[in-house]
């Protein structure tokens, strides 16, 4: 779609994660570690791999470690801010 309009349209994807309170890590950092721990296991887990690949989902497991997911959220949340009017004129054409 780039080539064709001339444009560079960025892939929006829909961030999905567990989220904890910052105070977590920073008061029980042994409990966030747990958390972070047991969440990996889980997404590198067979069964949910399983239970995805028969669901057609296995696009959307993709393991993000604590600071990649931050990362991932602050640029998003500036993509969402600097296409904020477009969207907003789409919603008004509606």
């Amino acid at each position: 779609m780039n080539q064709v309009l001339d444009v560079k349209i960025p892939t929006m994807l829909e961030p999905y994660s567990a989220q904890v309170v910052t105070d977590v890590k920073r008061k029980n950092p042994d409990h966030y570690k747990k958390l972070v721990d047991s969440y990996r296991a889980m997404m590198d887990s067979k069964e949910l791999k399983q239970t995805a690949k028969k669901q057609k989902m296995t696009r959307f497991l993709k393991y993000m470690s604590p600071a990649d997911c931050e990362k991932f959220i602050k640029d998003y949340l500036v993509l969402l801010k600097d296409f904020k009017p477009a969207m907003e004129r789409d919603i008004k054409g509606m």
